[in-house]
C-alpha cells in the first residue's frame, strides 16, 4: 500500500514538462545541454582514470572542456580563478561532486525558475576548474592536448564530427570520429 501511495505522491507533485517546457527559455535549455553533458563526460573521465587510459582521458578531458565551456558561455561576467598551487589530493571523486553541486543549481535555475546569484554559479565553476587543474597535473595530461584533441575530434580533424563547423542531429548520431 505505501508503495501506491508514494505513486500517487510523485505523480501530482512532479512538476509537469509542458509546465518546465513552458517556463524554460533558449539558456534554460542550454544549460540543461551542457549540465548533462557535463556530468555525462566526468563519468566517462573517471572510467578512463580508473583504467589507466591515457588516450581516452585525453579525450574525455577535452569533452569535459567542451561542456564546461559551453555552460561558462552562459554566464559572460564569469573569469575563472585559478589556482596557482592545485591540490593534487583533489581527485575524480571532487570533480564529480562539483559537477553534481553545479547540476543542482543547474535545477533550481532552470526547473524551480529560483533566482540564484551569479556568484554562487562563479564558485562552483571555479571549483570545477580547480579540479580539473589538479587533475591535469596529476595525469600529466596538458590542458593544451585536451582542448586540441576536441578540436581534432568535432571540428578540424580528418574525421571530424562537425567537419562544416555547424551542429546537426544527423552528424551527432554518426560520428564520423568514430568511424
Amino acid at each position: 500500500m505505501l508503495y501506491k501511495e508514494h505513486k500517487q505522491m510523485v505523480k501530482d507533485l512532479a512538476k509537469p514538462g509542458g509546465v518546465i517546457l513552458s517556463t524554460m527559455d533558449e539558456r534554460d535549455a542550454h544549460l540543461q545541454h551542457m549540465i548533462i553533458g557535463l556530468a555525462g563526460e566526468v563519468r566517462e573521465l573517471h572510467e578512463a582514470l580508473t583504467n589507466n587510459d591515457r588516450e581516452n582521458a585525453v579525450e574525455e578531458l577535452g569533452d569535459v572542456e567542451f561542456y564546461y565551456e559551453g555552460y561558462c558561455q552562459a554566464f559572460p561576467n564569469y573569469i575563472p580563478a585559478i589556482s596557482k598551487d592545485p591540490d593534487l589530493r583533489l581527485g575524480w571523486r571532487d570533480l564529480y561532486l562539483s559537477t553534481d553541486d553545479l547540476l543542482d543549481l543547474t535545477k533550481r535555475i532552470t526547473i524551480y525558475k529560483k533566482d540564484i546569484p551569479e556568484n554562487n554559479v562563479h564558485l562552483v565553476l571555479n571549483k570545477i576548474r580547480n579540479h580539473l587543474v589538479a587533475c591535469y597535473a596529476a595525469t600529466s595530461i596538458t590542458y593544451e592536448e585536451a582542448l586540441e584533441h576536441n578540436l581534432n575530434k568535432l571540428l578540424k580533424g580528418d574525421k571530424a564530427r562537425y567537419e562544416a563547423g555547424k551542429y546537426t542531429d544527423e552528424q551527432a548520431n554518426n560520428r564520423a570520429d568514430k568511424s
